[in-house]
Parts: C-alpha cells; structure tokens; sequence
C-alpha cells in the first residue's frame, strides 16, 4: 500500500471518522465539539478545522483558489482523485498535485472499488466515504450529507462554489451514494455509516445523532 494510504489508515483504522460536507445542515452541529475527534474535510471545510486528519477535494480550480490558504493548513494527509488512465504509478509510487494532494485513481461514477487506491462516485462526498471505508475505520458519522438545497443554501458556508441545480443532486449525487452503499453491501464491508442529517435526501445508510458518536 502507497505510504500516503498506509499513514492514513494507521490514523483512523477501527476508530470513528466524521467527514464534513459542505450542506446547510453542518450549521446545526457545534463544531468545537468535533476539534479532539478525527475530521476529513470535502472543499472548504478545511478551515473550520485547524486540526482535520485529512482533507478531500475534486475542483482543480477550487485548489487554486484556495492555493495560499491551503497550503498554510497542518493537515499533511491530501487526497484527490483522477480518471484513472491519468495515472501512471510505475513511475512515481505515490503521486502528488497541487498542495501536496495525493492522487488517487477514480474507476466510476457509480459503485464501489475495494482497491485502497481507486475510489468511485460522480462527487466528493462519494469518493472519499470510498476511500474512508477502504480504511477500515469503526465508525463514519456523516455531516452535512444533505444532497439537496435548503432554500437558496447549497452549503453551510458563505466560500464561493458552482450552483448545483436540485436535478443534480437528486438525479447524479444521491444516486451515486445509493450505488456506493449498495457496493460496499456486496463487498461484505462491516464500517457503520451514520448520516447525521435526518431530513436529508441521501437514505442509503441509517441516521444518527452525531453527538452520541463523541469520545467525550
């Protein structure tokens, strides 16, 4: 296993993982309650969490604008994904772009790859809750998982991001995360995936109470 994935495993394996996205219901969770847990950030999640045990993104153009800032963040543990015929590890084993992510290969839009280094899904909150799963971790508490608009809000932040249209998120986004619960249920996967957000529009996996997922 790549050195980048052997040090990320060691982190979270058999431990519980909160991944933030970027819906308006992050709002609704104190996030000084989650400083002491294991955070991995999609996008701008980043820098609400100064201590986050990885970070997540897709945009090529959202790293360049969040280049100076980004690069300023202690959080070493980077992953990005590309279409897989883009990636040659024979020549180098553990790749790496723009602020030192690490590059993994995208196999799919739809499904689940068990392979540590390849990951599918047509959005970033798929592709890493592949990636976290093929970690092994105990648990994965999912904030911000809303997979549709509330009101004019398609992110819980006031940062700059593509309008995604309702028809995006319930005809490609929800239905890639049904398709990766279904590939990690044929694949025999034993990680417990809580959504936080009761309301949302993702009912692939059970809902929770984030808080009672706390080491405190």
């Amino acid at each position: 296993m790549r050195p980048s994935l052997q040090a990320l495993m060691k982190k979270i394996k058999g431990k519980t993982v909160f991944i933030i996205g970027g819906g308006p219901s992050a709002q609704d969770v104190d996030f000084d309650l989650l400083q002491d847990e294991l955070v991995i950030c999609i996008n701008d999640a980043y820098r609400d969490f100064p201590n986050a045990a990885m970070i997540y993104w897709v945009d090529d153009n959202w790293v360049a604008k969040n280049y100076d800032i980004l690069n300023l963040h202690k959080c070493k543990l980077r992953f990005t994904s590309k279409v897989a015929h883009h990636i040659s590890y024979a020549k180098k084993p553990d790749p790496q772009t723009l602020c030192g992510g690490f590059v993994l290969k995208r196999t799919g839009d739809s499904g689940f790859d068990p392979a540590p280094d390849c990951l599918m899904g047509n959005n970033s909150g798929v592709q890493v809750l592949n990636l976290v799963v093929n970690m092994k971790p105990k648990n994965v508490i999912l904030i911000g998982y809303d997979m549709k608009r509330v009101g004019k809000k398609s992110h819980y932040h006031n940062q700059k991001r593509p309008y995604v249209g309702d028809n995006i998120y319930s005809g490609q986004f929800a239905p890639s995360l049904g398709a990766l619960a279904k590939g990690m249920k044929a694949s025999g996967s034993r990680v417990n995936v809580i959504n936080a957000n009761p309301d949302s529009a993702v009912k692939c996996f059970n809902f929770g109470v984030y808080t009672d997922f706390l080491k405190h």
